[in-house]
C-alpha cells in the first residue's frame, strides 16, 4: 500500500481508496455523472466504449489523476445495480463544476 504526504481517503464501492489529492475524486464524480447524463439506458458498442474512455483520458485540459478518477467513476456508474434515472443531471454537473472552480479560486 502506498503512503502519501497529502492524502484523501474515501469509501468507493467495496474499497477505501486513498489518493494524493482531490483531483481523483473530482474526476470520479464527474465520470459518474457523465455516464448518468449521457449513457444511461443507451446501447453502446465496444467501439463506443473505447472512444468514450480514450477521449476522456486524453482530453488535455485535465490531470492524469482526474482522468483516472473520471474513468473509474464512469465504470462505477456503468456497473451500478438498478441504475436509477437522473432527469436533471446536466444541472448537477454544472453545479459541481462551479463549486470546484470556486474552491480552487480561494
Amino acid at each position: 500500500m502506498s503512503t502519501f504526504l497529502h492524502q484523501e481517503q474515501r469509501l468507493l464501492g467495496n474499497i477505501t481508496l486513498i489518493a494524493q489529492d482531490e483531483a481523483f475524486f473530482d474526476g470520479y464524480q464527474e465520470g459518474y455523472l457523465f455516464f448518468k447524463a449521457h449513457h444511461h439506458n443507451q446501447i453502446l458498442a465496444e467501439g463506443d466504449l473505447h472512444a468514450i474512455l480514450a477521449r476522456s483520458y486524453f482530453k488535455g485540459d485535465t490531470t492524469t489523476r482526474f482522468n483516472d478518477g473520471f474513468i473509474t467513476g464512469w465504470y462505477a456508474a456503468l456497473f451500478e445495480p438498478g441504475r436509477p434515472d437522473y432527469p436533471n443531471l446536466e444541472a448537477v454537473i454544472c453545479a459541481v463544476r462551479t463549486r470546484r472552480r470556486k474552491e480552487r479560486a480561494q
